[in-house]
């Protein structure tokens, strides 16, 4: 047990020392911080095209280095949020961004969960009233 215990204590520790390790190179970083947090929101947006389900700020893959440092240039140069996600998903597509927009493609992404939601409280209402 006590084994079990110290296997559990180092795995604990081991993600927390390693759960905050971004990809980011050195001297990459913007010097005012508000910029870079809202730099860091964008990356936090935007998934790695060569890697798959990863965000940009988390990978250590040339093009999501590259995608780093165009939000940063973009961000230094004083272009908002709107236009930066427009201009990575306008060269990368849709897929690029975790959260896609609202869009008559993306109805049923946005209304699936809600819909399956309210079909299984239907059946559960319907097998309850059954049974009573």
């Amino acid at each position: 047990m006590n084994k079990t215990r110290l296997i559990f204590f180092f795995f604990a520790v081991w993600s927390l020392v390693f759960s905050g390790a971004h990809a980011m190179e050195a001297g990459e970083a913007l010097s005012d911080p508000h910029r870079e947090a809202r730099a860091r929101a964008l990356c936090a947006k935007v998934k790695c095209p060569t890697c798959q389900g990863q965000c940009i700020d988390d990978s250590n893959a040339r093009l999501a280095a590259d995608l780093r440092r165009f939000i940063r240039q973009a961000v230094e140069g004083g272009a908002s949020d709107a236009s930066i996600l427009s201009a990575l998903t306008a060269t990368y597509g849709k897929e690029v961004l975790f959260e896609p927009a609202w869009e008559k493609e993306t109805l049923v992404l946005w209304t699936a969960p809600f819909i399956f939601l309210f079909v299984c409280a239907g059946m559960w209402g319907y097998k309850r009233r059954r049974h009573l």
